[in-house]
């Protein structure tokens, strides 16, 4: 089943974001950090011209993370399947996920099978819990300011995807931060754009 997010740029100093949430009644849950290595089955022409959907659409990802409290180092291959709306904003998404216990050997096999290594995204996320609403508040390197995201929680789920994006977003903007007016940052395009352009 698909599930509803939003991801926020916020220009703000991530110990002031997370000071903030804390003084909303946030408690810290666990951090996770990490690496996701983007293979696609586009070869490379053809991943020079493909759009955000297209490209996660089309790759698997190797990620891997270590937790902050239980000192866990976990590996798994990951796919996400997008829906975007008429405004390119991701309003659901499915994602399927398997354990692995070696991100290397897995590199081999998928480069070995002629998928296209084309990005990786390292990033660090702290979570935040208050009630049913869990805050993911983070940074991803090469990329400006702190990353909010909020997933949909037990008492919007059952209404529409569009629905529930914008009860997400009046939500956030609720919060008083500097944010920026994408609700659907695309982290991993954003970057690849980005590095694209150098």
């Amino acid at each position: 089943m698909a599930q509803t997010e939003i991801t926020v740029q916020i220009f703000e100093d991530i110990k002031n974001v997370i000071a903030k949430v804390e003084s909303l009644g946030y408690s810290w849950k666990d951090t996770f950090t990490g690496k996701d290595q983007y293979f696609s089955t586009l070869q490379a022409e053809d991943l020079k011209n493909a759009n955000y959907k297209q490209l996660l659409d089309s790759s698997i990802i190797i990620r891997e993370f270590d937790k902050k409290s239980t000192g866990e180092h976990k590996v798994s291959l990951v796919h996400k399947k997008k829906t975007l709306d008429d405004q390119d904003r991701v309003i659901g998404e499915i994602k399927s996920s398997v354990g692995i216990d070696n991100s290397a050997n897995a590199h081999s096999l998928l480069a070995n099978a002629g998928l296209e290594n084309w990005m990786t995204l390292s990033q660090q996320n702290n979570f935040y819990k208050n009630g049913e609403i869990t805050i993911i508040i983070g940074t991803v390197e090469g990329l400006e300011g702190t990353f909010v995201e909020i997933e949909e929680y037990a008492s919007i789920a059952d209404k529409p995807e569009e629905e529930k994006f914008e009860i997400l977003c009046q939500f956030v903007k609720s919060l008083g931060f500097k944010i920026g007016d994408n609700f659907s940052c695309k982290k991993i395009y954003m970057l690849y754009t980005q590095n694209n352009q150098k």
